[in-house]
């Protein structure tokens, strides 16, 4: 397939979403379980919980999609092998009260990766699908925190208090995808993660489905991290996703921005059949 970008006609695309709740209640706990990542807030239960960093909902779309309704994972450290989907992309990182606000972020990856798929259909079954892309921001950042402390290694206070919903991110930092000039990029079904770290310490992570990539700035250090992307447009928070077969755009992924700095362009995925 291939992506262009383009903008929306008669100005930007508005589909209001609100976006979902992730702060935790009141009182404060003042409390910091040593074990959840998140303990920096100051504001743990005492149980700590097991956290599917991947989110559950999204690793069960993706076995299901295949004949042994299983997931290949590899790579950080993990030996390859199939595995139910329930038992990937887990440990126990996080606090019973920080797990339970991302519940909301779980569902939202869920849908998205639901959206791509439909997208990618010639004919999909309904026209478009919206999202608060800063709740898209917050589950590409669950996932980045939580291989970050899977993998043993500290996750920055700046990034909690945005997951949790303490503050916003600055503008240019955030989620960006790239869109090469007069290339095509290779369809791969499945989904690939990498973080990003600098000198001066992690700096993103970049998120792939079913070749369609989502790359989380959280440095605004605006580093070309593929050869590929050398030449390509950098679009920060498009206003959607356009999906075209043979010359029609049939589908939409709307995000919504809000009040918040974003582009006013949208980026097309070109599905290309055999």
């Amino acid at each position: 397939m291939q992506l262009r970008s383009c903008c929306a006609k008669g100005g930007r695309l508005v589909l209001r979403s609100h976006p979902s709740t992730t702060r935790p209640p009141p009182p404060r706990t003042a409390h910091a379980n040593r074990r959840c990542y998140a303990r920096a807030l100051n504001d743990c239960s005492e149980q700590i919980s097991k956290e599917h960093y991947f989110s559950r909902g999204v690793l069960r779309e993706l076995a299901a999609a295949g004949p042994t309704n299983t997931v290949r994972m590899s790579g950080m450290g993990l030996p390859d092998g199939d595995l139910p989907p329930d038992q990937v992309g887990q440990a126990k990182i996080l606090c019973g009260r920080h797990n339970s606000v991302l519940t909301a972020l779980d569902t939202v990856g869920a849908r998205l990766f639901r959206a791509l798929r439909e997208g990618i259909k010639t004919i999909p079954a309904f026209a478009c699908r919206s999202f608060p892309g800063v709740d898209v921001e917050r589950w590409l950042l669950k996932v980045t925190c939580g291989v970050r402390a899977a993998s043993k290694e500290e996750v920055p206070l700046e990034w909690l208090e945005f997951l949790f919903g303490s503050s916003e991110l600055p503008p240019m930092l955030g989620l960006y995808m790239h869109v090469p000039v007069g290339k095509s990029v290779t369809e791969r079904f499945g989904i690939q993660f990498a973080t990003y770290t600098r000198a001066e310490g992690p700096s993103g992570g970049e998120l792939v489905m079913d070749g369609v990539r989502f790359t989380l700035d959280l440095r605004g250090d605006q580093s070309t991290h593929r050869s590929e992307d050398i030449g390509s447009l950098k679009i920060y928070r498009p206003n959607g996703i356009w999906f075209d077969h043979f010359g029609a755009a049939t589908f939409l992924l709307a995000l919504d921005w809000g009040d918040r700095v974003a582009a006013p362009n949208s980026v097309v995925v070109e599905v290309q059949h055999s």
